[in-house]
């Protein structure tokens, strides 16, 4: 009965002893858990500037972003390789089309970049035979046609107005003209002027045709094919050379 009393108080004695040591401020297992604590209580306390402290950075960093992006993207828009990426001209060259008018008359649709005027022949009349000899510069193939006798003068122009020289002698004997149209080598002859008078076939009226004239003693006379009137004009002096232009302006 004794013992057992004995044995009851150690295990009480023991248990306190277990109770109070795991209490005990100097024990192992308190020292960690405190120390724990003591972290925890801390982290809590700094959260919430920490937390602060990255918003601020990450809004930076994003906003640099972003503005490293933006620049970038401008400077590729702004580049003239990105608004030409096919800067290469082309190889097809696309020609616009010209209508050239006299008055309302239509009198030819050209290409705006090519040659409007067609290349000259070289050309002689020979007054002894009233031949002309005549040089393409296309094909140098020469050419000759009578027309004219030995008293006459030549005046070769476009009367027909189809962009090629017509045959042409004036006669100051009977002040005639005679002229071959190219375009169907058919001819007329027209009245027009006196002996002396210097021939001029110049298109004056600007529809496209020369038109006959005669220049004398400083007055000029010309017969407008547009309207079939004979315009006259003072210019220039008596001994004068005449030059009519070819019908183009200086």
């Amino acid at each position: 009965m004794q013992k057992s009393k004995s044995s009851s108080a150690n295990l009480t004695s023991n248990t306190k002893t277990l109770s109070t040591s795991s209490q005990h401020p100097n024990s192992s297992s308190t020292t960690l858990f405190y120390q724990l604590l003591s972290k925890l209580s801390l982290l809590s306390h700094l959260n919430p500037l920490f937390v602060f402290l990255l918003l601020i950075t990450s809004v930076g960093v994003f906003g640099s972003v972003i503005k490293y992006l933006s620049e970038s993207s401008h400077q590729i828009s702004s580049s003239p390789l990105s608004s030409q990426p096919n800067a290469l001209p082309s190889a097809t060259v696309q020609l616009s089309k010209e209508y050239i008018y006299a008055g309302s008359r239509l009198l030819a649709v050209e290409d705006a970049n090519a040659s409007a005027i067609p290349p000259a022949d070289l050309a002689v009349w020979r007054p002894s035979s009233g031949f002309w000899f005549i040089l393409s510069s296309d094909s140098s193939q020469q050419t000759y046609q009578p027309w004219g006798s030995s008293d006459d003068l030549p005046v070769p122009a476009d009367y027909d107005g189809d962009g090629r020289t017509d045959f042409c002698v004036f006669r100051p004997s009977s002040s005639t003209w005679w002229v071959m149209r190219s375009s169907d080598a058919s001819y007329y002859s027209v009245n027009f002027g006196q002996s002396g008078d210097v021939p001029i076939g110049a298109d004056f009226d600007g529809d496209g045709r020369s038109d006959i004239g005669v220049y004398r003693s400083g007055t000029w006379h010309v017969r407008l094919s547009s309207e079939g009137r004979v315009m006259s004009r003072e210019f220039g002096l008596v001994g004068d050379e005449v030059e009519a232009g070819g019908g183009e302006e200086f």
